[in-house]
């Protein structure tokens, strides 16, 4: 299968060959990611959050482009545009015509800033249109358009963490996040979804985190009881892939979260693609949740128990330590003189 990629164009109007000028909004929102770092001089990381908006104005360039100034990406429907100051052409090849029946990754900033998403397989093409900070209300409102374009087999999800963080319940995040999961089933889709992770940053929603994994888990189940009911050689339309429970088995250590302590390392992610990969071609037909690449819970099983959720250190704990800390050197200070004493 070709190997898709894109560029940064010369300023102007136009992509010079093997590189085409991207011709639909979706596109260009996958291709943004796949522009190499440093096309730009200090250029940024280039991630989904780039994208601004989409124009129709004769007086800028056509198609995906991006402004140096401050890396804003937008997409112009015009058909001929204008080269305009230091506006220039996002470039793509082998991206146009998208693929149908292919693998869509899309939700919030962990879905955005997935490196190795778009080459997790070499016998599919795969599309990312993650956006930072989105919430599942967000990801609800571009579902038709996502399916319209793509026509994807497989949806990667990631959503929720950012809904809990602005001040939602768990209750209504879990109400937008079935709708979401409805309307890619509806489209023919199947769904991995990838549940929260106790990042360092956010103590404070752990409980919630949990709260709403476990009502995603039971969901999961349901639904793969009720397509098992009309079509009993049918395979889950759901799967949960259960990160919270697989880092913790390694100790959810710190290694795994980026400095800002919100989003994951690279380290997080290779354990990420490692999981979904296994959820996606598992030879567990009827599995329909995952935990560190493996099946957990099938048809005709429960759905187990995970660890219990993480417990952010209090002033009370922190100081208790500190005191055992200080007790412990004290005791061995007081050793040492007494053995200087004897020696005297």
């Amino acid at each position: 299968m070709a190997t898709i990629s894109a560029v940064m164009g010369p300023i102007g109007n136009s992509c010079e060959l093997p590189y085409s000028t991207i011709t639909s909004l979706a596109a260009c929102r996958s291709a943004i990611r796949m522009v190499p770092e440093g096309d730009i001089a200090d250029g940024p990381y280039y991630a989904g959050d780039l994208f601004e908006s989409v124009k129709n104005e004769a007086d800028w360039p056509k198609g995906c482009y991006i402004m140096e100034e401050d890396y804003s990406v937008f997409f112009n429907e015009h058909p001929i545009g204008a080269a305009s100051g230091d506006a220039r052409p996002i470039c793509a090849e082998n991206l146009e015509p998208l693929v149908a029946e292919q693998l869509l990754f899309v939700g919030d900033s962990d879905i955005d800033y997935w490196d190795d998403s778009l080459t997790l397989f070499d016998d599919r093409k795969a599309y990312n249109v993650g956006f930072s900070g989105y919430t599942c209300a967000q990801v609800l409102a571009e579902v038709s358009d996502w399916v319209d374009a793509f026509e994807p087999k497989t949806v990667v999800l990631v959503c929720g963490e950012n809904d809990l963080a602005e001040g939602e319940t768990v209750d209504d995040t879990f109400a937008i996040l079935k709708d979401v999961l409805q309307a890619y089933l509806a489209a023919g889709a199947k769904v991995v979804f990838i549940g929260t992770k106790d990042e360092p940053g956010s103590a404070s929603l752990y409980d919630q985190y949990s709260s709403y994994d476990e009502k995603i888990m039971e969901y999961v189940q349901q639904q793969a009881e009720l397509a098992a009911l009309s079509d009993p050689d049918s395979s889950p339309p759901f799967v949960m892939v259960d990160s919270n429970a697989g880092f913790k088995a390694l100790g959810n250590p710190d290694t795994l979260y980026a400095d800002d302590d919100l989003h994951l390392s690279t380290e997080g992610y290779a354990l990420w693609s490692d999981w979904v990969v296994q959820a996606i071609v598992g030879e567990e037909q009827n599995c329909f949740i995952y935990r560190s690449g493996t099946c957990v819970a099938k048809l005709g099983t429960s759905v187990p128990s995970g660890p219990s959720p993480s417990t952010a250190p209090t002033e009370a704990s922190i100081a208790a330590r500190s005191v055992s800390h200080l007790s412990s050197i004290i005791v061995v200070v007081s050793s040492f003189v007494v053995m200087i004493i004897q020696f005297v």
